[in-house]
């Protein structure tokens, strides 16, 4: 059987579906039972999605760690989030506005390509070694 996609991007994508059920459900938590202004529990709730999606991909996700500090990975995995957040607004933004379509129809497009997004920089920027090769990665994604 041809593999299409790499048993890393799927394990990732589970993890990040993991995070957007912390980061929903923190989000209406927070803005319906706590009464926090939906701003201020938005960048809560996405911090604490991030920090879901950081420990799984740590556990599940990927074998290697390219920096040593864990404040400075976890800096930069959070600031990848961020961007993709923005590229989210703004393909969300794009859809609704411009091509004039449905919001789910652009939240769905915009969360694939952040989706793609925030698993290669953060493959390419976080956990992988810096002169990997493609079969080095190509066999990482083997492994079970």
């Amino acid at each position: 059987m041809i593999r299409l996609l790499p048993k890393e991007f799927l394990l990732y994508t589970a993890a990040s579906a993991c995070a957007f059920a912390v980061d929903v459900l923190g989000l209406l938590a927070l803005t319906s039972w706590v009464h926090i202004q939906y701003l201020v529990a938005a960048t809560i709730s996405f911090t604490a999605g991030t920090c879901v999606a950081y420990l799984l991909c740590l556990k599940f996700v990927f074998r290697f760690r390219r920096l040593a500090r864990v404040e400075s990975e976890f800096t930069l995995f959070w600031t990848i989030g961020l961007i993709g957040l923005v590229i989210n607004g703004l393909i969300i933004a794009l859809g609704v506005e411009i091509v004039e379509v449905h919001l789910l129809v652009a939240k769905i497009v915009a969360s694939a390509c952040t989706l793609i997004t925030n698993y290669t920089l953060r493959k390419f920027l976080l956990f992988m070694p810096a002169r990997a090769t493609a079969a080095q990665t190509e066999s990482e994604n083997a492994h079970p």
